[in-house]
């Protein structure tokens, strides 16, 4: 048994999917496996998993499932992990040799917190992909320290820690899993710990129309939160049209000048997909 499972949901990637498992597989650490979640992916995908299995038997494992969406994938991956560790990433990063080793020196530093390691841009090719990176540094912030909340795509946490509280939510949420995951981590007692030192990089979107898509989603899925935890979500979308209100003044603290216009547009669309949301909720239709 190894003490760390590496969980890498995977969505027709075929394209870069090899360059991606030999990165993951080369690493300083040694006691650890890996296992690619294939959620029906539709692309050359199982080719390109199957070949690599063959190449690394017993270290990597794929499982594929249905899932559509990540959670509910992560959940896969974490059902068949043997680790004491879950060591979540996605299938758009690049780790460094030593990724594993220092995530789990993380880890092992802070008593039994949750890590969420650093995360940089492969390149800053557009406008959008920037506006992307800063809204997610941004709120992780620069410095060390315990955090609310944590993306998956650099984050460790014990296996007792997940099966406590369910792991993700079964729903197919296309974005803000993570944020909900991590809400009841935090409410169960375990804290998350931001560790910038130990850096992957992202390749983040660079066209507007998948950019807007996500931030479509992101609203829509937050009011869909927000309804399984509270019996109301008026309050909590009010408050976002609010801030979406406040966006032009508060958004020059927030992101370089040469991204303001971008940044209040996608402000706008994520309130609007949020207030749609809603409305849904009250004519009894579905929220995703």
């Amino acid at each position: 048994m190894s003490r760390v499972s590496v969980i890498v949901p995977t969505h027709n990637r075929a394209a870069s999917l090899r360059d991606h498992i030999e990165r993951v597989m080369a690493q300083t650490y040694t006691d650890y496996e890996v296992i690619y979640v294939n959620d029906a992916s539709t692309d050359e995908s199982s080719a390109a998993l199957a070949e690599c299995v063959s190449q690394y038997p017993g270290r990597l494992h794929v499982v594929n499932a249905n899932c559509g969406a990540p959670g509910p994938a992560r959940n896969a991956g974490a059902s068949a992990a043997r680790g004491e560790l879950l060591l979540f990433t996605d299938d758009d990063v690049i780790v460094p040799k030593d990724w594993v080793e220092k995530m789990v020196a993380g880890f092992d530093g802070h008593n039994g917190a949750a890590v969420c390691g650093g995360i940089a841009a492969v390149a800053m090719r557009s406008d959008v992909a920037r506006y992307l990176h800063y809204r997610i540094v941004g709120s992780l912030g620069k410095a060390a320290g315990p955090i609310d909340a944590a993306p998956m795509m650099n984050f460790i946490v014990s296996r007792e820690a997940f099966t406590n509280i369910g792991g993700f939510l079964d729903a197919r949420l296309r974005a803000a899993e993570d944020w909900e995951f991590c809400r009841r981590l935090r409410n169960s007692g375990v804290d998350i710990v931001f560790d910038p030192s130990v850096e992957v990089q992202h390749n983040y979107q660079t066209d507007m129309g998948p950019a807007q898509r996500r931030m479509r989603e992101a609203g829509a899925a937050g009011v869909y939160i927000w309804m399984q935890h509270h019996r109301g979500a008026f309050l909590y979308t009010m408050y976002s049209l609010i801030r979406c209100a406040l966006s032009p003044f508060w958004i020059p603290f927030r992101y370089p000048i040469g991204l303001y216009a971008l940044a209040v547009h996608m402000e706008y669309v994520f309130a609007e997909a949020r207030l749609i949301a809603y409305l849904r909720h009250l004519s009894g239709k579905s929220i995703i």
